[in-house]
Formats: structure tokens, sequence, C-alpha cells
């Protein structure tokens, strides 16, 4: 990092006009990448690293399972119980219920 700063201060003055422009990070993925890389690795010299950018994303987007389509739910008597106080005839599972 120290070469390329001394590198670009070197040929900065050579420019006749220059501008700084934020790159959003959807469009900086690759820079984003190599600077990574160059803060987590212990280099003292140049090396060339090849990198692979993936695309696509990884992790499925859809929903693997719905517990929508399971029919009731284990959750089915604690709405009942919220929405109109109805209780299970058991008083062991009405006492869970209500705690």
């Amino acid at each position: 990092m120290a070469q390329y700063i001394s590198n670009v201060q070197a040929n900065l003055d050579k420019l006749s006009e220059w501008a700084v422009k934020r790159i959003p990070h959807t469009k900086n993925v690759q820079a984003d990448t190599l600077a990574g890389i160059a803060t987590t690795l212990p280099m003292k010299g140049a090396i060339l690293l090849p990198i692979y950018l993936q695309v696509a994303f990884s992790i499925a987007t859809t929903p693997i399972c719905s517990a929508s389509e399971m029919g009731i739910s284990w959750m089915h008597e604690i709405e009942t119980y919220l929405l109109i106080g109805k209780l299970s005839e058991e008083n062991k599972q009405a006492h869970k219920i209500r705690v």
C-alpha cells in the first residue's frame, strides 16, 4: 500500500485535472475484496493473487419450508387463547397456555 501511495503522489502532479468520486458498494466489490485481502495478509512485497468473484448469491432466497403449509401449528391453541380466551379442557395444558 505504501508503494501505491508513493506512486500516486508522484504521478498526481502530471495530471492536469482530477476528481474524487464516491463509488457505491455494489459497483466496488472487486476493490473491496482486494482491500480486504491486503489488510489481512502479511505481505512484504508485491504478489499476484487470483481472485474469483461470485456473481450469484450462494444462499437460497426462496423459502425451503413454510410453517403455514403444515396445517394447524403448535401456536394454534395459544392464538385461540389470546384472541377469544378459550383454553384447553386439560388443566395441565391450560396452565401451559396461560403461562
